[in-house]
């Protein structure tokens, strides 16, 4: 698995340098080398459209290429940092096992630290997904379908390493995408609204793994969807 990401990495790492020689200083797309992090043997696999951005910080960003130079390393989930920082999504995360998933925080920390990985559609980070979108329609449309493709063989070369008991997708702009890349199989979802008919969940399947999209946590999320989602994960990690 290991040798995976770090091939991986060197292929965004790579497609990063190629995408910024063709954009102007202030356009440059950024990754900070980090694209997996968790166990490499999850139970619970957890996927993100892309890593978020300070909106602030954004247009002081720096590619650290020394560090991208640096050969891929197992990392720490990276929620135990983030809640630290008091990163909304972390915090979330947490809240979900911890108080819907085992109602016990030393077993949800247990499982988040050892049990637990997650990932990125996109490896690149931006305070939002326009952004995103309106940079890679700067550069040419060869490197922008390479780039696609890239991400779309990237999750499919992880799971093709992992066996976990549920895949885990953040948000519905995150499952409309991977619909889009033909990931996800269309034909066996199961879609839950809530009592204002706006999205609360789906269940479909990732290579026959069974998979929970959700509300993306860093939003608006009520405690009974937590208590819903809570009950699912339920199922699948007795």
């Amino acid at each position: 698995m290991l040798e995976c990401l770090k091939e991986i990495n060197k292929k965004t790492v790579s497609l990063l340098e190629r995408a910024n020689s063709q954009l102007k200083e202030e356009d440059k797309f950024f990754y900070d080398g980090e694209f997996y992090s968790g166990s490499l043997n999850p139970e619970i696999f957890i996927i993100g459209l892309n890593p978020g951005f300070d909106c602030e910080e954004w247009k002081d960003r720096k590619i650290n290429s020394e560090k991208l130079s640096r050969e891929y390393e197992a990392k720490e989930i990276k929620y135990i940092a983030e809640k630290k920082d008091g990163c909304k999504l972390a915090k979330q995360i947490y809240k979900l096992f911890e108080q819907y998933v085992f109602n016990d925080s030393t077993k949800a920390e247990d499982f988040i630290s050892t049990k637990l990985a997650e990932t990125n559609f996109i490896h690149f980070a931006t305070p939002d997904s326009g952004i995103y979108k309106n940079l890679l329609a700067k550069i040419d449309q060869a490197l922008q379908k390479e780039l696609q493709d890239h991400f779309v063989n990237s999750l499919h070369e992880v799971l093709e390493h992992i066996t976990p008991k549920l895949i885990f997708v953040i948000g519905k702009g995150t499952r409309d995408k991977l619909r889009n890349s033909e990931i996800i199989d269309q034909d066996c979802e199961s879609v839950k609204n809530d009592e204002k008919n706006r999205f609360s969940y789906c269940k479909s399947n990732l290579n026959s793994v069974p998979l929970l999209t959700v509300k993306h946590l860093s939003g608006s999320v009520s405690n009974k969807q937590f208590e819903e989602y809570g009950k699912i994960i339920q199922e699948y990690i007795k």
